[in-house]
């Protein structure tokens, strides 16, 4: 298969007009259109669906291009592997990483990196799962260290557990309700919530008040979990948040958990990564100080 044609082709996709594509690599749209021709007659499939309204992808066509992307990636990833080593590095390795695992594993990682590996190039991306899961698939990231509750079962999608994650109910010492010992159901109903705009967060914030046969309290939502404890730091806000996320703040005694019986069971997080037979010994080697990271703190 041409890598000529895969990018040709790639092109078209992400630009969604053979015009725009043409000119962004270039060459005439004829010559484009014989490429992609080309493409079609050795897959023995049309790639898109061509009426009077205009083109549009096939089935084939959207399935070619999850493909064409990986090999593409994986082309341009080795490309700067050599390009790394042939000036004296050992390469490239990027890493997705949720928000709650940031201070408690990744500074221990890349503080390990930099010791271990001065000359790789590492790159991470902080988000949550649902963001970082197509760089993933199609070879922009190497791993995600992350919590399993929202990842889609996918046979070329290896789950490797290091640890269990359970929501606490944390608020700012100086919130009112932080005095209490044990406070009642209709008082945490009552109070303001922050929380990860996340199914699984939100799902048990929601099963929190079932029992009471309360309303469950509508929170501001949010993808960054920096916001999130901010709002809790202000002394407004109540959320629920694993201890890895708050463990200095618990430390420091600027936050504190609220007794509450939370309706979850620990969900389990590690590492997400491709199945795949070839990987840099950088990736393996950063993946291993991940593991060991996670082999101590708080959940």
């Amino acid at each position: 298969m041409d890598i000529r044609q895969l990018r040709h082709f790639a092109s078209v996709m992400d630009n969604r007009s053979f015009s725009v594509a043409a000119r962004e690599l270039r060459i005439s749209q004829p010559a484009l259109t014989r490429s992609i021709r080309a493409l079609e007659r050795r897959l023995g499939a049309d790639l898109f669906a061509r009426n009077q309204r205009g083109t549009r992808p096939s089935a084939a066509g959207r399935e070619c291009y999850r493909y064409a992307t990986n090999i593409l990636n994986d082309c341009r990833r080795a490309a700067e592997e050599v390009a790394a080593i042939r000036t004296g590095g050992v390469g490239k390795v990027s890493v997705g990483v949720g928000a709650s695992y940031v201070a408690s594993v990744l500074v221990e990682v890349t503080a390990r990196v930099t010791a271990e590996l001065p000359t790789l190039e590492f790159e991470v991306t902080e988000g949550l799962v649902e963001d970082l899961l197509d760089p993933l698939l199609d070879g922009r990231i190497d791993a995600i260290l992350t919590t399993f509750a929202t990842v889609p079962t996918r046979p070329d999608l290896v789950l490797e557990p290091l640890l269990e994650v359970a929501p606490m109910l944390v608020a700012s010492a100086r919130h009112p309700l932080a005095r209490k010992r044990a406070p009642a159901a209709r008082e945490l109903a009552a109070a303001s919530w922050a929380s990860i705009d996340q199914p699984y967060t939100l799902d048990v914030l929601s099963r929190l008040f079932v029992s009471s046969r309360l309303p469950a309290p509508r929170p501001l939502r949010s993808n960054s979990l920096t916001l999130i404890k901010e709002l809790v730091a202000s002394g407004q806000y109540l959320s629920l948040l694993p201890a890895r996320a708050v463990s200095s703040e618990l430390a420091a005694g600027s936050m504190v958990t609220i007794a509450a019986e939370i309706p979850a069971r620990p969900v389990e997080g590690g590492i997400v990564y491709l199945d795949r037979p070839v990987r840099s010994a950088a990736v393996d080697r950063v993946m291993q100080l991940m593991r060991d990271a996670c082999a101590s703190g708080p959940a």
